[in-house]
């Protein structure tokens, strides 16, 4: 089986030192903070590969056809199917909705080859 080293993260995304092993997270954590970052990636941010990311600017805020759950559904889909592959295989459970507030809140299930991680994304009203 195949698997997959990453270095952890504390709580504010910065990299952890000096704590040795306890410093990487390996097979689905690994998977799930990679996730959790692609997501917070805005699409251009990152000067490598200008492609990568949640096209927040470019097609979901501000864009013409309103605020389209289902597309933004699918952006986020991409994200997380392009995050850690070959290791997530599909995503299913697919939740999406606006609150009273307006906040896009949007929630599924990232199948990976070590087992399903729960992803939620909240997008705020005006953001």
């Amino acid at each position: 089986m195949s698997q997959i080293i990453t270095r952890a993260l504390d709580n504010n995304h910065d990299i952890l030192f000096g704590q040795n092993h306890n410093n990487f997270l390996v097979d689905i954590d690994a998977v799930a903070q990679i996730i959790d970052c692609s997501l917070l990636l805005f699409q251009g941010e990152w000067w490598k590969d200008k492609a990568l990311g949640l096209p927040l600017f470019q097609q979901i805020l501000g864009s013409m056809n309103g605020y389209n759950a289902t597309l933004i559904s699918d952006l986020i889909r991409v994200v997380i199917m392009q995050a850690a592959p070959p290791f997530v295989i599909r995503v299913s459970n697919v939740s999406a909705s606006y609150s009273t507030d307006g906040t896009f809140k949007y929630s599924s299930t990232a199948e990976t080859v070590f087992g399903p991680i729960q992803v939620a994304v909240s997008l705020p009203a005006g953001a």
